[in-house]
């Protein structure tokens, strides 16, 4: 008769400010239907009520730290789960189905695997910006297959073996912005494949405010340039994140620069024009997975050129900081 070895499970959930979120996800943590998964919540330095919400969830254990980084915190809640062999991260603006983990779970006997994941759902669909972020990353998806080249940290699951031997996330990322990108590439250069499990969705919590979503945008493009540096087969993006998305900020921020330095109009229009069309085909496969025509028009005119600026700002700020001045390198 054949053993079948007892899996050692740990969910890792970091949490900065959370307090709106945390609770639900923690406690879809504790829900889930696989016996035996350890929860380690990371309060990485909250300031709001995190740490009394935390204090009255029985069944978890909290690690304290001092404000150093969601990637930081990930690697503390790894390394303390030292029983485990498999690792379940989720973010603190998310919930999780009761079946998350099992689901994922069976993935983990393909030996090239280096981490197993899963697709947002919407956990605020009363919020106009929400649900079109939500039809974008909906869209987005259909370009990926079952292996891809990147999962994003909200719910993705590793073997302990997998982040021992690559050292687990990089923790000059000091910010919540492609530190999954880098350990994604960090995989796949270390001989694994990432597999995305599209049937399990993980409920997130996405921006209400235009303002603090452009501002998570400038944050983006700044750290984009640091992924890039460290890995320049990352130029022409992977399936979620193409080429498209590289070139659109730099057009709309010579849109804006040539029209404020008085230059002819039809230049400006001319690259504002190739922006909107480079965002097409996110636009016309959101139109067919249901997003209305005002959505549309406020995704195509106003958010995405919104955002290819917010984010053109960053990636110059990340330009001079990693490429220019070699810093964090």
């Amino acid at each position: 008769m054949t053993t079948v070895p007892v899996r050692r499970l740990a969910i890792v959930i970091p949490v900065h400010n959370g307090e709106r979120t945390v609770e639900a996800a923690v406690r879809s943590a504790l829900g889930q239907d696989q016996p035996g998964c350890r929860v380690i919540v990371v309060d990485d330095g909250s300031t709001d009520s995190t740490p009394d919400i935390l204090g009255r969830i029985p069944s978890i254990t909290v690690i304290r730290l001092s404000n150093a980084g969601p990637a930081a915190a990930r690697n503390q809640g790894w390394k303390a789960a030292a029983e485990a062999d498999l690792i379940f991260f989720l973010d603190a603006d998310c919930i999780a189905p009761p079946d998350w983990v099992s689901r994922l779970l069976r993935y983990h006997d393909e030996e090239q695997t280096g981490c197993v994941g899963c697709v947002y759902g919407l956990a605020n669909p009363d919020s106009f910006l929400a649900r079109i972020l939500y039809k974008e990353f909906e869209r987005r998806y259909e370009f990926c297959g079952v292996h891809t080249y990147f999962i994003g940290s909200y719910g993705y699951s590793f073997r302990r073996s997998v982040l021992e031997r690559i050292g687990g996330y990089d923790e000059s990322y000091r910010h919540a912005s492609h530190e999954d990108n880098d350990l994604g590439w960090r995989l796949i250069h270390a001989g694994y494949r990432l597999r995305l499990v599209r049937e399990v969705k993980i409920e997130h919590h996405f921006p209400r405010s235009l303002w603090s979503y452009l501002r998570v945008q400038m944050r983006h493009g700044y750290w984009r340039m640091k992924v890039l540096r460290a890995h320049p087969g990352s130029t022409m993006g992977d399936e979620y994140s193409n080429i498209f998305d590289y070139l659109q900020p730099p057009l709309v921020l010579a849109a804006g620069l040539t029209a404020t330095l008085g230059s002819p109009a039809p230049v400006a229009l001319a690259l504002f024009g190739t922006s909107l069309v480079l965002q097409a085909p996110l636009a016309t496969g959101m139109r067919r997975l249901g997003c209305r025509r005002r959505e549309i028009l406020f995704y195509s005119l106003l958010l995405g050129p919104l955002r290819a600026l917010a984010r053109s700002f960053g990636m110059v700020a990340g330009l001079v900081w990693f490429w220019v001045l070699g810093e964090g390198s």
